[in-house]
């Protein structure tokens, strides 16, 4: 094994899955840790948040307008190794807070999200405070899609080595999010699986800037949901 590689125990137990046989300790690349991933990560983030400065006002003035306070959305997500942290979004639905008994995951034309909301998600704008999130280092620019805690639970009940995700901190954008299209259901977002898993693999600052400029291209194009 590369120097560069370390041995990554998830901290949720699961099964071997034969979807994709991989070993039950797993390989993780090491630039996911480096030092170089981390300057990435600030040097971003300082110009993400410097952007979210400056559309701020605009932003908020949108959302209160058409639905209200609170401007943005806060809620517990799963990071490196489980730890859960408070990811922070511009709120795009009616409902801030989705009540008990209602769904976590976003349904396809979900009367939820505000006009205003769609317009923000299909921009990518909505994201844009994570980068906050990057800056205190509890997430990176490029990694697997930041999820629920109790979701995170139902869909290793459909792949049993969904927890190897938390073998890197969670991106903004990612490879699953440009190359597999949103998820409306826990069936289709496992699927998200192979791709986070061959990210962690062979991620590298190449693929990170690929990525990036991929994702810059589906915003300007409002490829977002």
């Amino acid at each position: 094994m590369d120097k560069s590689e370390s041995k990554y125990n998830p901290t949720l137990a699961y099964e071997d899955s034969a979807f994709l046989e991989l070993p039950v300790t797993m390989a993780v690349n090491g630039y996911l840790s480096s030092r170089r991933k981390r300057l990435i990560d600030i040097a971003f983030s300082v110009v993400g948040v410097s952007m979210v400065l400056i559309l701020t006002p605009f932003v908020a003035l949108m959302i209160i307008l058409t639905s209200g306070f609170p401007v943005f959305y806060r809620r517990e997500r799963l990071g490196l190794h489980g730890r859960q942290f408070k990811m922070v979004k511009f709120r795009t639905m009616t409902n801030a807070d989705r009540t008990h008994g209602q769904s976590l995951r976003t349904e396809a034309n979900d009367p939820r999200v505000s006009k205003v909301g769609w317009f923000l998600r299909r921009a990518y704008i909505d994201e844009l405070p994570q980068f906050w999130n990057v800056l205190l280092g509890q997430m990176s620019v490029v990694g697997p899609r930041p999820e629920f805690p109790a979701l995170a639970v139902e869909l290793s009940q459909i792949r049993k080595n969904f927890p190897r995700r938390l073998a890197t901190k969670p991106g903004i954008t990612g490879l699953a999010q440009i190359r597999y299209s949103y998820s409306f259901n826990n069936a289709h977002a496992a699927g998200r699986l192979p791709y986070d898993l061959e990210y962690i693999k062979r991620a590298s600052l190449k693929v990170d800037l690929w990525i990036i400029m991929q994702t810059i291209t589906k915003s300007v194009k409002f490829g977002g949901t």
